[in-house]
């Protein structure tokens, strides 16, 4: 994406973004490959290909691909370590392929460290990414929610589990 940022702008728009997404081409196994299929083929499980750009008629090459290198099990660790330039993005890393697992869990950790708050009103604030790829973590906000606790410093989970009590979807906003 930073090439692609490099050579086509900085996107100023959600839907800019996913543009250059399409436009960043890497070279994997022979074929080449945009940034957005990199990500939803080989490193997210299909249940996130409900976009329209999936439905373009290319299901056997998608297929293909991702049977050729995706990965076997969803690892929801990925959502940390992609970075795409929005505002909602993790930071832009370096990871190593012997510390990958330890590396990706220091950037959740941060990650939700930094971007989770809470308002006067007692209402926990997440960030979108967290909501668009919520399938990674739970099957609704309130176990989102509870994800989340089970996640933060202990010095930070007594102030969500406290929005938790009795509480509905309405408890969490986007951030």
């Amino acid at each position: 994406m930073m090439h692609a940022f490099l050579e086509h702008g900085i996107p100023g728009t959600p839907q800019k973004v996913v543009s250059v997404m399409r436009k960043a081409v890497l070279n994997v196994g022979g074929q080449l490959m945009n940034a957005l299929a990199i990500e939803h083929f080989i490193l997210r499980p299909p249940f996130h290909s409900k976009d329209a750009y999936w439905k373009n008629g290319k299901s056997d090459e998608e297929a293909m691909m991702r049977s050729v290198y995706g990965l076997e099990w969803s690892e929801p660790l990925i959502t940390f370590a992609l970075c795409c330039g929005s505002s909602s993005s993790p930071a832009v890393r370096v990871y190593t392929s012997n510390e990958v697992e330890t590396e990706l869990e220091a950037a959740k950790r941060e990650y939700l460290q930094a971007a989770i708050g809470v308002t006067a009103e007692r209402k926990v604030l997440i960030p979108k990414l967290l909501d668009w790829y919520m399938w990674d973590f739970a099957k609704d906000k309130i176990s989102l929610l509870e994800w989340i606790c089970e996640q933060v410093p202990i010095s930070s989970r007594a102030t969500v589990e406290e929005c938790l009590k009795g509480k509905t979807d309405e408890s969490v906003l986007q951030a």
